[in-house]
């Protein structure tokens, strides 16, 4: 039967902040969810946070500016509804007043939020304070090794170390292993070119990138822990790896963990790119009719007509997608552009760089992961393959493109991809 399970607590007040919680540890005595009101009245921020929980942010006033992964940002608007996936690091901002809904699953708890500032804050210490005296269990610290942190994990290393690890039937451990205690790897694709010209200048030779998954090492026995950068032997970290959340392998990497490997391009001792990895582009883009678009959101995710029949779904690069409304929509008046974030995708995803006139990846090369995407140079074409085809959830932006005298018109922030 319905029942009051509590009323609002302010747990937070600054001049320029205020939070209410409505459900929650605090307010509630509740674990299961936590449920608050938030106002800024004027221009501020929150420091880097990683959430040991999923988080929802509605905003109903105003808007905020979502920093994450390298130099990427997401505007939400009032009216619309945020989602921060468990362990993705971000930083909130609020360029001008604001108001909004944040809901966390599990709910909100100081030592299930990593708050990336010196020393604690008023806020922090306040949180702590409260959370310290709610009638709850006492939070527990986060595990050092995790199985639900991010599942697509990189490492490199020489390629004859690892072929000679393949040959000999057994798991490749790093040079460095007996003296760090475990194997470095890497969760976010586009710090693995920072990092290799970091650490492993020195090392001449050919090398490549390995990619794993998190749950095949664990089904192996090998665990992985998210922590702090770490020095690789001798060599400490770089200034900005400071606020960096690493996966450290404890053990080495069996060959049958390993379902693609991707050559590492030098230029003498300076890596300059990943074949598959830092040449692919990070943001794709979907164009459609209003209709189409409606219909992407009630099926829940991006199948045209067309790629239904074609068996793929089409995509462009940011420098493709102009062509692509020349050649296809020249008089559609009612053009959406849907942009994509690929990491969203259903993953591990498997990249094949091609050139327009090479043939489909064939029934192999796309069971080797879920998302297998063919993307087409320097054309910019990029169609993706595999049953969970591409989410809505994986859409995080949309603007309409208007049909002018000298054609459509883009928004600006598409070069800016």
């Amino acid at each position: 039967m319905p029942h009051i399970v509590g009323g609002h607590v302010r747990v937070v007040e600054t001049p320029d902040l205020s939070i209410d919680e409505l459900v929650g540890n605090v307010s509630s005595k509740s674990d299961r969810i936590s449920i608050a009101h938030v106002k800024t009245t004027a221009p501020t921020s929150e420091p880097w946070l990683t959430l040991h929980y999923d988080e929802w942010m509605a905003v109903l006033k105003g808007r905020m500016i979502l920093l994450y992964g390298d130099n990427m940002q997401l505007e939400v608007l009032a009216g619309q509804t945020v989602m921060i996936e468990k362990d993705e690091r971000f930083k909130p901002t609020f360029p001008e007043p604001c108001e909004y809904i944040p809901v966390c699953l599990p709910a909100f708890r100081p030592d299930r939020c990593i708050r990336e500032e010196e020393g604690g804050s008023a806020v922090s210490k306040k949180l702590d304070e409260l959370h310290a005296k709610a009638s709850v269990a006492p939070p527990a610290a986060p595990p050092a090794a995790s199985k639900d942190g991010p599942e697509i994990l990189y490492h490199m290393c020489l390629r004859s170390s690892w072929e000679e690890a393949k040959q000999a039937g057994e798991a490749y451990f790093p040079a460095t292993f007996d003296s760090d205690g475990f194997t470095h790897a890497t969760a976010v694709p586009t710090r693995l070119l920072s990092t290799a010209n970091h650490f492993y200048q020195d090392s001449l030779g050919d090398w490549v990138c390995l990619r794993m998954c998190r749950s095949a090492l664990r089904r192996c026995g090998i665990i992985t822990r998210d922590e702090m950068a770490m020095p690789v032997g001798d060599k400490a970290v770089g200034e900005e790896f400071g606020e960096w959340v690493c996966p450290h392998i404890v053990g080495g990497i069996p060959p049958t963990v390993v379902d693609a490997e991707f050559p590492m391009l030098r230029d003498g001792p300076y890596f300059t790119a990943i074949d598959g990895l830092t040449d692919v582009p990070r943001r794709v883009f979907k164009l459609a009719t209003a209709g189409e678009a409606s219909s992407f959101q009630d099926q829940k995710r991006i199948c045209s007509t067309l790629d239904a029949a074609d068996g793929f779904i089409h995509l462009s690069d940011a420098s493709s997608a102009p062509v692509v409304a020349k050649l296809f929509f020249t008089t559609c008046s009612d053009l959406r552009l849907l942009e994509v974030d690929a990491e969203k995708l259903p993953g591990p995803v498997n990249w094949i760089v091609g050139a327009i006139g090479d043939p489909q990846p064939d029934a192999e090369a796309c069971g080797k992961a879920p998302t297998t995407v063919h993307y087409l140079k320097p054309d910019g074409c990029v169609h993706i393959y595999g049953e969970a085809g591409v989410p809505v959830d994986a859409i995080v932006r949309e603007a309409a493109v208007p049909l002018g005298a000298d054609g459509h018109v883009f928004p600006d922030w598409l070069t800016e991809s």
